[in-house]
């Protein structure tokens, strides 16, 4: 674990869809998002377009909320490009929608 945060970190290798999916189960966005400091969640919520004044405890929130609804985006993406034989094409064409 340590040697591919390095990777990713430091050196900005790119990493194999794999690696993505094994490390990212260790996370959980819940868990993540109690341990950030403010000035990180006003970061996160200035990426995401959100609002960027209020308690740690609202932009926790504010944060939850955005990502359940990417995570939702997501399924609908995933599973509309199932449905069509050109996955690529598909996956590409209702991101750029997003």
């Amino acid at each position: 674990m340590s040697f591919f945060c390095f990777k990713v970190r430091e050196t900005g290798a790119r990493t194999s869809t794999e690696e993505i999916l094994k490390y990212s189960k260790l996370f959980q966005d819940e868990i993540t998002l109690d341990t950030l400091q403010h000035q990180h969640l006003v970061a996160l919520c200035k990426l995401l377009e959100l609002q960027t004044i209020g308690t740690n405890a609202f932009l926790r929130f504010q944060l939850r909320m955005a990502l359940r609804r990417i995570e939702a985006d997501d399924k609908v993406c995933i599973g509309w490009a199932l449905k069509n034989k050109h996955q690529e094409t598909k996956i590409g064409q209702c991101y750029s929608i997003l």
